[in-house]
């Protein structure tokens, strides 16, 4: 019986070709954990898509949609995920990056592919936004540093200023972006 966004999304070879089992770019990923089948998650390459389209300017976009099949609710954990792997805050515009995520949201997930995105058949638990970088140089100077002491250093930076630009809405669930070190972990859930 196909009636897991997952599979619908399987089901189309042709319309999905930008499908992946990984969120991985220059050296950084969004890490899937162990306990996620395979065939409960899906990992959709946005920027790859729009690039294919071959448009006169193609508008910025995220790396990766990851869905996630929920076993315990029977409901879909969603999660848009820009990877960067820079040196420095110099290395993005907060801007870019609040497009990145607008485009994701209001034209590739409500509109180009809202035929399943927005199908009230799936439920959604939680929708996510991570831009994942190390642009302040923490993780490479403090491997272990916890998440608490993470957003301690980064409240006078540019990734602050990501933080605290208006969340986006995807059916009824707003998410705010959340700024990541490298290789977060995608949980079960």
């Amino acid at each position: 019986m196909m009636n897991r966004m997952i599979d619908k999304i399987n089901e189309d070879q042709e319309r999905f070709w930008f499908k992946s089992l990984l969120c991985k770019e220059n050296g950084i990923s969004a890490e899937i954990d162990d306990k996620i089948q395979d065939e409960d998650y899906i990992v959709l390459k946005i920027d790859k898509y729009y690039a294919s389209l071959k448009m006169a300017e193609t508008p910025p976009s995220p790396d990766c949609l990851i869905i996630v099949k929920c076993k315990k609710n029977n409901l879909y954990d969603l999660y848009l995920v820009e990877l960067k792997n820079i040196k420095s805050p110099a290395g993005f515009k907060v801007n870019n990056i609040k497009a990145k995520f607008k485009t994701a949201v209001k034209d590739f997930m409500c509109e180009r592919f809202k035929d399943i995105l927005l199908n009230k058949s799936y439920s959604i638990n939680k929708f996510k936004i991570y831009f994942v970088t190390d642009a302040c140089r923490i993780k490479k100077y403090h491997p272990d540093i916890t998440e608490e002491d993470y957003l301690k250093r980064i409240e006078t930076t540019k990734l602050k200023r990501v933080q605290n630009l208006k969340p986006l809405k995807f059916r009824n669930k707003s998410a705010a972006i959340d700024s990541r070190l490298p290789n977060p972990m995608i949980k079960y859930c």
